[in-house]
């Protein structure tokens, strides 16, 4: 038995660490002889072989890792990029796509799996080209489908009976449900590594000056995860704050979509707009973010369009943090307002800068806020929980009945794996 992850990217974003945590499930419940298959070079590839996972590159020209709707790119008549100008734009386009499916397709008949699982958009359209109509697949959902109405109708005509999804949220669900009712989709919440994942026992750190309150931001460049937003609030809070404040933007650009990413020198230069250069400093993705979170007494969500599900912010609340969400898509399904977090609207500097100046003034506030994020992501979104419902959906894609995938897993759609 063969099971076979396929992932655009290599790098190391939300889906990529969810991804991680699939692979260990599967190899924790189910079989060990488990691959994964990426359309570039990246640091997943290592992590994934650190696993004990069989990787596989299938090297993709950059006209198709850059395809994006949201990047005003889009995909037209099976995703050639859009807008195609003249004829040879076409050409140009087509013949990388044919030979990638071409390697693909050579590919997965050399590991012959037993069940495919796709872990992004492109992926869920490259596997219907590429895999067998008999052989179980398993698209993850991570995004919204309704906000790209192109790739709404490939999908469409993509599902097949064999097909399955699994969505990060019930936000999520609900999206993919009205606009491809064809496919039969159950959630499983993210879970995160708690004892990985924990708060810092004293106040200390590379920055620690007295009476510091350190802030974090903690997000790709994508231009919708809100770093305006949380600029343009900080620099409210600092010219009234009374005590010492220190921030930290944790990220950086990690995907290939072009249009879909700022850039660090517009960062740094809306910081010096804003006059926040003593305050606001760019870091890097790290390679042990629990340090990072150890680092921080407040970390701020700030996405400006509904979040699929929002990793981040269990990381944050298993480390104990002060968590300030923008309460939209699925993140109301992790946090609860005032009990294990500040939940504020999309888009609204008031209320995030307002919300900050709490967590900022309130030690008490903020401490037992912290407490609380943390229990609930115990009990709520561990990893334990996680490899649990993602082995069990697999185990039964993978049941010898002749019956459709879909009706095979519908007992997992139960109270207790949908509820938030």
């Amino acid at each position: 038995m063969k099971i076979l992850f396929i992932n655009p990217a290599a790098n190391l974003g939300g889906a990529e660490r969810v991804l991680l945590a699939s692979l260990q499930a599967v190899q924790s419940y189910l079989t060990q002889d488990v691959h994964l298959l990426t359309l570039e070079d990246g640091p997943l590839i290592g992590e994934a072989e650190r696993l004990g996972v069989r990787v596989h590159v299938v090297r993709t020209p950059d006209q198709i890792l850059q395809w994006s709707e949201a990047g005003q790119l889009g995909v037209v008549s099976r995703m050639v990029p859009q807008p195609v100008r003249s004829a040879s734009h076409l050409v140009a386009s087509v013949l990388p796509l044919t030979r990638t499916l071409a390697a693909l397709r050579k590919q997965v008949q050399q590991i012959q799996p037993s069940l495919v699982c796709s872990n992004g958009m492109k992926t869920h359209l490259l596997t219907a080209a590429v895999v067998r109509r008999d052989i179980p697949r398993i698209w993850h959902l991570h995004d919204f489908i309704g906000q790209r109405p192109l790739a709404c109708r490939l999908l469409r005509q993509a599902v097949c009976r064999n097909t399955f999804g699994v969505a990060v949220s019930h936000a999520v669900r609900n999206d993919w449900q009205q606009h491809v009712p064809s496919l039969q989709t159950s959630v499983v919440h993210n879970g995160t590594d708690v004892e990985f994942f924990r708060p810092h026992v004293t106040n200390t750190g590379p920055m620690d000056v007295p009476r510091t309150t350190r802030i974090g931001l903690v997000a790709t460049y994508a231009h919708w995860k809100g770093h305006g937003l949380f600029l343009d609030a900080m620099a409210n809070v600092v010219r009234q704050a009374n005590r010492n404040i220190a921030c930290d933007i944790v990220g950086g650009p990690i995907y290939s979509t072009l249009g879909s990413q700022i850039s660090r020198t517009d960062l740094l230069q809306r910081i010096q707009q804003l006059n926040l250069e003593r305050y606001v400093r760019l870091v890097d993705f790290q390679n042990k973010m629990d340090d990072v979170y150890r680092n921080l007494d407040v970390v701020v969500h700030a996405s400006t369009r509904p979040e699929p599900f929002g990793l981040t912010i269990v990381e944050a609340m298993a480390s104990g943090c002060g968590v300030i969400a923008s309460a939209a898509g699925g993140v109301p399904e992790i946090v609860t307002h005032e009990h294990d977090s500040l939940a504020v609207p999309p888009n609204c500097v008031d209320s995030m800068s307002a919300s900050l100046r709490r967590l900022i003034s309130d030690d008490h506030l903020r401490r037992r806020l912290g407490q609380e994020a943390r229990e609930t992501v115990k009990r709520r979104f561990s990893n334990e929980q996680f490899a649990v419902k993602i082995a069990e959906i697999y185990r039964q894609a993978l049941s010898p009945q002749n019956a459709p995938v879909r009706n095979r897993i519908k007992p997992i759609c139960s109270a207790d794996l949908s509820a938030p």
